[in-house]
């Protein structure tokens, strides 16, 4: 087990609107306010479009990920948890996993791929500010391509000079 512990977090509120991406904005936050690692601690609204994959074993019995499935409508968001780092370039990465009810009742989850807001979502975000997400490719799953996160230390503070996104 890989470990880093957080000696500071700090706690981000972020609300995104109609038409916006809750992973691309989560990979936009961190890389403007330089967060080495984010958390979503709550996150509540709904979104028009869900592209979403599941856990599946490949024809040689590996664990991978389902094609994309896409589902569109009024969506709520039942729970939404994941976690924004980086790829071993530097780029800002999110792996997300949820669970959403259609209009209808139905309900589904997976790993998300994308989720477009509806009429809103409000995230509650921890923020590292000494520990670093680091997305690497996991052992053992090379031709499928998986890849997870793995702690890091940050060498200094990047978060500790960073203004408050309300401030801005």
């Amino acid at each position: 087990m890989d470990v880093q512990p957080e000696s500071s977090p700090q706690f981000y509120l972020a609300r995104l609107e109609p038409g916006e991406d809750i992973a691309a904005s989560l990979c936009v936050l961190a890389k403007e306010y330089g967060l080495p690692a984010m958390t979503i601690a709550s996150a509540v609204g709904s979104v028009e479009k869900v592209v979403y994959s599941t856990a599946i074993r490949d024809s040689g019995g590996t664990p991978a990920y389902s094609k994309p499935r896409s589902h569109e409508g009024c969506t709520e968001i039942g729970s939404l948890q994941g976690h924004v780092g980086y790829d071993l370039g530097g780029v800002p990465f999110s792996h997300l996993h949820g669970v959403f009810t259609s209009s209808d009742g139905r309900v589904f989850a997976g790993h998300v791929h994308e989720a477009r807001v509806l009429v809103t979502v409000e995230l509650g975000l921890i923020a590292a500010s000494s520990a670093l997400w680091r997305r690497k490719p996991l052992s053992g799953f090379g031709r499928n391509g998986l890849a997870g996160f793995h702690p890091a230390v940050v060498a200094g503070s990047q978060c500790a000079s960073q203004s408050h996104p309300t401030e801005a």
